[in-house]
């Protein structure tokens, strides 16, 4: 269900030319949780689909994100840090269901909301 509930979202926003920001974080994820011939169907629509964008990880946002992690008292996954801060760099808005994100995201300024409220 989640994986369609992604999709629906994807093909809501699609037609209106926005555009979706991933991390390698991402691609390696999905290796991690789907099976070889299921990842690389997937994978492809990162690469076949214009409206997706791959964001480069600077050193800068690495140093970040390993600065907010005490901050926050290690309370969300480094991942997590590194997608809020790619988000506030780009301009873009993080898309996540998890509270506890959307509330460090308010916290350091970074427009967030769930996939349902846009």
């Amino acid at each position: 269900p989640f994986g369609e509930l992604a999709k629906l979202f994807f093909q809501k926003y699609e037609q209106k030319d926005c555009i979706f920001y991933y991390s390698g974080f991402i691609i390696k994820e999905l290796r991690y949780i789907l099976d070889e011939i299921c990842f690389n169907r997937k994978r492809q629509l990162f690469y076949d689909t214009p409206n997706f964008q791959k964001v480069i990880v600077t050193d800068e946002d690495y140093r970040y994100a390993r600065k907010i992690e005490p901050e926050i008292d290690f309370d969300i996954s480094f991942y997590d840090i590194m997608h809020m801060i790619l988000s506030k760099r780009l301009g873009a808005i993080l898309v996540t269901r998890d509270n506890k994100l959307l509330g460090h995201c308010k916290s350091y300024g970074v427009i967030a909301a769930k996939p349902e409220e846009l």
